[in-house]
């Protein structure tokens, strides 16, 4: 089932849960040295700060609300 896990397969191929939030993601991205080096420093502070604006223009917005916002912009 897919809620199912078997801890033991999971942890023999080394899989991983994706982050749950784009703040999560953001810690995760910040801390592969391996991602960094794909891009040049501009671009790299760039994202991170549209991000960033992006959690706080979010923040105390509920789902419907947070998804009326998305809707908007994209």
């Amino acid at each position: 089932a897919p809620g199912h896990r078997d801890e033991a397969r999971v942890e023999r191929l080394g899989a991983h849960r994706l982050p749950e939030s784009l703040e999560a993601a953001l810690v995760a991205l910040e801390a592969d040295g391996e991602v960094r080096s794909w891009f040049p420093d501009d671009l790299w502070q760039c994202y991170l700060a549209h991000k960033r604006y992006e959690i706080e223009q979010l923040e105390g917005l509920d789902f419907d609300e947070q998804c009326a916002r998305y809707r908007m912009v994209y």
